[in-house]
């Protein structure tokens, strides 16, 4: 199984209107949406997703991290580069508290968000 998002810059925000894709998207009755009505993402962020089935689900949470990690990196043919922490690799990591809550995101090694 793979764990995956579409989740609009929206999730997890107060904001209720955004641009995309040249697209106005509203947030309408817990869903993102176009002009037209029609779904245009998800407001569920992967790591709530990654949450929900190692809390909920009570998935193993070694088996929801391959789901969210090396099997899309293998899938997409990356996984020399993602999805592991091997030498040579990209180096782009979330870490996550004891609580799975997102504590820091790191791109090539490299702090770029920290929870608040």
């Amino acid at each position: 199984m793979v764990l995956i998002s579409d989740a609009v810059p929206l999730s997890g925000r107060e904001e209720r209107t955004f641009r995309m894709g040249g697209q106005k998207i509203t947030v309408r009755q817990g869903c993102a949406v176009n002009e037209a009505g029609d779904l245009a993402g998800s407001l569920i962020p992967l790591a709530d997703a990654l949450r929900y089935l190692v809390h909920k689900v009570r998935l193993p949470f070694r088996d929801v991290l391959m789901m969210t990690t090396l099997t899309p990196a293998r899938i997409l043919g990356i996984s020399d580069v993602k999805g592991t922490l091997e030498p040579g690799g990209d180096a782009d990591l979330v870490i996550l508290s004891e609580a799975l809550d997102v504590e820091k995101v790191l791109i090539g090694g490299v702090e770029v968000a920290r929870r608040r």
